[in-house]
């Protein structure tokens, strides 16, 4: 049976990696045998299959040592703390788990909100498809909140117009326009 935590998706892309890596190293020491023993007139070629097939199979092991491994092993001990654990314990710290993970997501919301007025932040903001023309939502607060229905309170709802411009004068009106005004 499979530990639990290994059906991640972390574990999961990792572990495709590993074997990915390890069979474009097979591949390559394969490819540099059949280069080395029936086109021995092109040895170089067979030279650098075997190097890329060094640097491929221990890029797997790096990464099953880096990635895969501990991964693996909090999976187990999760599992082996989990066994001497009652069922109020373990939804217990399934609630606290949740509580961090919202708090932190919150946490990361504030903060990116935070970072959306600085000009690199926009940018990066519109790399990931962001539309910078939105402002950034500002935190809510009991106090913010308050002030701001105070002071709509006192602000007129009407909004002042801008005045009229006047109208430009037409073909046969220059003349008229040109002409000083007499009393009389």
């Amino acid at each position: 049976a499979p530990l639990p935590g290994t059906n991640s998706a972390e574990y999961k892309l990792w572990r495709r990696r590993y074997w990915m890596l390890l069979g474009a190293g097979a591949v390559c020491v394969a490819i540099a045998t059949i280069f080395n023993v029936y086109l021995y007139e092109l040895p170089i070629v067979g030279i650098i299959f075997l190097v890329f097939a060094y640097v491929l199979i221990i890029s797997a092991f790096v990464v099953d040592f880096k990635k895969v491994k501990p991964i693996t092993k909090a999976a187990q001990r999760s599992a082996a703390s989990s066994a001497n654990k009652s069922p109020k314990q373990l939804k217990h710290e399934q609630e606290a788990a949740q509580r961090a993970a919202a708090l932190e997501a919150a946490r990361k919301a504030a903060k990116e909100s935070k970072r959306t007025w600085l000009p690199f932040a926009k940018k990066a903001a519109e790399k990931d498809g962001a539309s910078s023309a939105e402002p950034a939502p500002e935190p809510a607060s009991a106090e913010t909140d308050a002030t701001a229905t105070k002071t709509d309170a006192t602000k007129p709802t009407t909004k002042p117009t801008a005045p009229e411009p006047t109208p430009e004068p037409t073909a046969a009106e220059p003349a008229q326009a040109a002409q000083p005004a007499t009393l009389s």
